[in-house]
């Protein structure tokens, strides 16, 4: 599905929000904040006492927490990048890229003193590299058993008989028009004419929440509600809906008799 940069702009939001509405971020903030400050690498457990070295930590592992966040959404939401071990290695390389300059050179002057020796930048690089992906892998587990307890406690609903469920579960400032839902990962994209929202649920559920909105599935990851198309458009072999917000879906061929019946083909 093509998406203008709009589109990534509020693919990366939803992504951020539905990041830590998960909590799954603080979770990481505070476990890993007591892991490091009694641990003490890189010579902090000699150099500072417990409360000077959480409170180091705590705001080290903080800027790498909420700053992978916002890496993750953005490589997530805006640039459309799913799969877990492509999605891992890309954060893990600009965690890497970004923040080992930022503690070699801002953070270093700051507590070199009190290091009996400053671990080298390679040292850095590799422990930030190393911390990313260990982080990475945690959230892809948690996330496929958060999904798996989602989708096996939610009731099953008779499309067509049932109101729009779904749009209950959005941000009260993303209410309205549903327009398509989208499956990334263990996520769905739930678009309406005010944006755009990721919820942790499989598509089967989403669509099955839809209720009495006239719409159909028309490729394997993608729902769209027909009174958002406004045309149809062949690109090679490809066949795309055109949506009135702008984006385009495509139509698996086991689903383009759907358009058919709808005399849009």
């Amino acid at each position: 599905m093509r998406v203008t940069v709009l589109g990534r702009m509020l693919g990366f939001l939803a992504a951020y929000k539905a990041d830590f509405r998960t909590r799954i971020p603080f979770v990481l903030w505070i476990s890993l904040t007591v892991l490091f400050g009694l641990s003490g690498p890189f010579g902090t457990y000699m150099a500072f006492e417990l409360l000077p070295r959480l409170g180091l930590w705590l705001v080290l592992v903080g800027l790498g927490v909420f700053g992978g966040s916002a890496v993750r959404a953005f490589v997530y939401g805006a640039l459309g990048i799913t799969r877990p071990i492509p999605l891992t290695l890309i954060i893990a390389c600009i965690m890497t890229a970004a923040l080992t300059p930022f503690i070699f050179f801002v953070i270093k002057p700051l507590i070199a003193q009190a290091l009996p020796q400053f671990p080298a930048l390679r040292e850095v690089a590799g422990f930030i590299f190393a911390m990313a992906l260990v982080v990475g892998a945690f959230r892809h587990t948690v996330e496929a058993v958060m999904a798996r307890m989602t989708s096996e406690r939610a009731p099953e609903v008779q499309p067509g008989l049932q109101p729009v469920r779904l749009l209950d579960r959005l941000p009260c400032e993303l209410a309205g028009d549903l327009i398509s839902i989208s499956v990334r990962d263990h996520y769905v994209d739930v678009q309406t004419n005010a944006g755009q929202a990721s919820l942790l649920m499989r598509l089967s559920d989403a669509i099955a929440e839809t209720g009495p909105i006239d719409g159909a599935q028309v490729h394997r990851s993608h729902w769209v509600a027909w009174h958002a198309v406004t045309g149809v458009q062949r690109k090679g072999t490809k066949t795309v809906l055109m949506l009135h917000n702008g984006t385009e879906v495509p139509v698996g061929k086991s689903h383009r008799e759907k358009l058919v019946q709808r005399g849009l083909l």
